[in-house]
């Protein structure tokens, strides 16, 4: 597989989950519940490194084992 593909992938499945996690965020916003509010936006955050943290591995593996 190809370090395209996989970082295509990677920002799939990251995508998809800020986009649910935004969501949620937007529905705290508007409840006015502090704790659901920043679990949402810890949430944000996770998933920012996340997609970081999967794309320097697959670059990583990429740069090493083609």
């Amino acid at each position: 597989m190809q370090a395209e593909d996989v970082h295509r992938q990677i920002s799939k499945y990251i995508g998809d989950k800020q986009a649910t996690a935004r969501l949620e965020l937007r529905e705290d916003l508007d409840s006015q519940d502090e704790v659901k509010r920043q679990w949402a936006l810890e949430n944000i955050y996770n998933l920012r490194y996340q997609r970081r943290l999967f794309g320097w591995y697959c670059t990583i593996y990429a740069e090493n084992y083609q």
